[in-house]
């Protein structure tokens, strides 16, 4: 068996580590998702009611009424539908929705032609995705929640730099996400940075972590050898099972990827996890991105559907990440 590269080894071992890290803490969020898709189905529902009422009060803006309403939707095709289903995965009866009416109707009621031109406008600049937050970052994980890599190339992202931060221990790294996700300070040794999807109350968590490490330079045939000997495939955690790994080239350095299904008690809460994890060597460090999507044990199968979203997603991340000290 080829003898191991001490870089390899190290990363083999960091890689077991963080493998261990926890999915998103979301299970005890329900009130805050609550509150955050309440809060959007609100702003949506308003709007809609508001249009309605500015197209009855003031006929002569019936063109215009509709023009604002269609450029929202195309922007944002069921959002309230699909907010609606948000509401009801999180146990959110539709009947509150009643109660909406009359207090929505109290504050339409009433208004000058004036305000109703002025409210157009601010339709068709939300249809341009100039909506305030925490609204917005809502709206982009209801719209989005079975194809989360399409809010990336959509273009609703978010800009993070690794730069200055001290675990990322010198690296210069840029990197973007999507706009809905919600970015906390990794609190475990060498996570830079946690993102957690729905604005930090999903079930999906991507993480960063950057190491050095010692011995020879890792190359492309280094990884390449790690595969066919199988060291990737002894990386995942105990009782986790194996699904499938390759060698890749991120930012034009030596990587690999690795899929895999795994069980983890959490406080107490048997959790079912699949994941993807993306190691990277360039020069001294071990950069690795690891995206996860979880769910009680019971239900496995939201697991490997929440990863069927994420795993495309993880790849545009990935594809993100620019080197600044290579150019």
């Amino acid at each position: 068996m080829p003898r191991v590269r001490p870089s390899l080894a190290v990363a083999a071992q960091l890689l077991c580590a963080l493998l261990l890290s926890p999915t998103a803490s979301a299970l005890n969020m329900n009130d805050e998702a609550s509150k955050g898709f309440g809060r959007s189905y609100g702003f949506v529902y308003g709007q809609r009611l508001s249009l309605e009422y500015i197209d009855r009060v003031f006929p002569e803006l019936h063109q215009q009424v509709q023009l604002a309403g269609l450029n929202f939707s195309a922007k944002f095709p069921r959002l309230e539908e699909r907010l609606e289903k948000a509401m009801a995965s999180i146990g959110k009866p539709a009947a509150w929705r009643s109660k909406l009416d009359p207090m929505l109707a109290k504050q339409i009621e009433g208004i000058t032609r004036q305000q109703a031109t002025d409210f157009l406008e601010l339709v068709n600049d939300r249809a341009a995705g100039k909506i305030p937050s925490p609204e917005l970052e809502f709206i982009l994980a209801a719209q989005y929640e079975e194809t989360p890599a399409r809010e990336f190339v959509n273009g609703f992202r978010q800009s993070y730099s690794a730069t200055g931060h001290p675990k990322a221990k010198g690296l210069r790294l840029d990197m973007q996400m999507p706009k809905s996700w919600k970015g906390e300070e990794g609190y475990r040794p060498n996570i830079v940075r946690k993102w957690t999807s729905a604005n930090g109350t999903g079930m999906e968590t991507i993480l960063l972590l950057v190491k050095t490490i010692g011995g020879e330079r890792v190359t492309k045939a280094d990884v390449a050898e790690s595969l066919r000997n199988g060291e990737v495939k002894a990386m995942i955690p105990e009782g986790g099972t194996f699904i499938a790994a390759k060698a890749v080239t991120v930012e034009g350095q030596p990587a690999f990827v690795v899929e895999y299904d795994s069980a983890q008690d959490r406080a107490g809460i048997d959790l079912a996890m699949r994941a993807e994890m993306y190691g990277i060597f360039y020069g001294d460090y071990f950069i690795s991105l690891q995206c996860m999507a979880g769910a009680t044990k019971g239900d496995a199968r939201k697991a490997a559907s929440g990863y069927t979203g994420v795993k495309p997603l993880c790849q545009q991340v990935a594809n993100s990440i620019v080197l600044p000290s290579r150019y």
